[in-house]
């Protein structure tokens, strides 16, 4: 029996790169869900303080609060979808970010943003693929 812990994708943002993503897993999920349960919790808060307020029985609502509001939200959405990264991305080829292979940590806070956007993005499709479907057909390198 042969089997791939890992699988590499093609990037179709940044031509002549590649990143290597763990496949999902029971311990990895695991490890994610410890990550995220705060952020989800926190984020689930601010959304509905918002919704709160823009609802409210005023004929208008305090705009200042509402983007502080939506700020703070967007943080717990990159801190998400940091936790991803995290655990999903072991690496990637042909990028060098200052000179160098860029790790996990430093890719989420350095990539090119089209990259960056396309690895989450591809790491969420894996998350919520059915356990039977092939994840990433298209794009698996191996």
């Amino acid at each position: 029996m042969q089997h791939h812990s890992t699988a590499t994708v093609e990037s179709k943002s940044v031509p002549g790169v590649r990143y290597i993503l763990h496949r999902k897993n029971d311990v990895r999920l695991a490890i994610l869900t410890r990550m995220t349960v705060e952020p989800k919790e926190r984020l689930s808060r601010l959304l509905a303080e918002a919704r709160a307020l823009v609802a409210g029985p005023q004929s208008g609502y305090d705009t200042l609060r509402f983007d502080a509001l939506l700020s703070v939200a967007g943080a717990e959405v990159t801190t998400l979808e940091g936790a991803c990264v995290l655990c999903f991305l072991q690496g990637t080829e042909g990028l060098l970010i200052d000179g160098k292979a860029p790790t996990p940590a430093e890719f989420m806070v350095n990539a090119p943003d089209a990259l960056r956007r396309e690895v989450v993005t591809a790491i969420q499709e894996m998350l919520s693929a059915a356990e039977d479907e092939p994840q990433h057909p298209a794009q698996l390198v191996n």
